[in-house]
């Protein structure tokens, strides 16, 4: 797969204009390398931890954000930037997830 990025923006404009192609331009990878994932999981969990009263917690919500923005940036062509929650509410992280 070619890496054309593309910026989230760009599709969000289409599916605003009603452009049924929207998410033609987006690629999606099938495989990973394990070191790879590897890399995703130890930058999910470093995201994920927040300490409260000397403890450290799973912060639930930041691990699903760090999930999501680690699966859009390795798996996929997409720039999301500050965008994640218009990609979430046009259905562009749900579309890449599902492919």
């Amino acid at each position: 797969m070619s890496e054309n990025r593309i910026k989230v923006t760009e599709i969000i404009e289409k599916i605003k204009n009603g452009n049924d192609n929207a998410f033609d331009e987006i690629q999606i990878k099938d495989y990973l390398p394990i070191s790879t994932k590897r890399l995703m999981c130890e930058e999910i969990a470093k995201n994920s931890i927040v300490e409260q009263d000397d403890m450290k917690v799973k912060d639930s919500i930041a691990s699903t954000i760090a999930f999501d923005l680690m699966i859009v940036q390795f798996y996929s062509n997409v720039d999301i930037d500050e965008h994640y929650d218009e990609a979430c509410e046009y259905g562009i992280i749900d579309y890449i997830k599902d492919n």
